[in-house]
């Protein structure tokens, strides 16, 4: 059950991952490395949401700080 668990969420990083790439191919590379340190799934899935929403990468970052800081209360 752990490892079926950790292929899923290592499946849903690497989505989340492909669509902010595809999106904002000429993102900073800080913004990526702080994507790859979200582990929650919920919140994962929370920022493909938001990524297939956002119109711009200020959007994005304001949407993710606001999301992070909820993070005890929905991880």
């Amino acid at each position: 059950r752990d490892r079926e668990q950790a292929r899923w969420q290592t499946a849903l990083q690497q989505a989340v991952e492909r669509v902010f790439l595809m999106r904002f191919p000429q993102a900073p590379a800080l913004l990526l490395s702080r994507i790859r340190q979200i582990q929650s799934p919920s919140k994962l899935e929370e920022l493909h949401d938001i990524l297939l929403d956002v119109p711009d990468l200020v959007t994005l970052e304001q949407a993710m700080k606001r999301m992070l800081a909820g993070d005890t209360a929905s991880a």
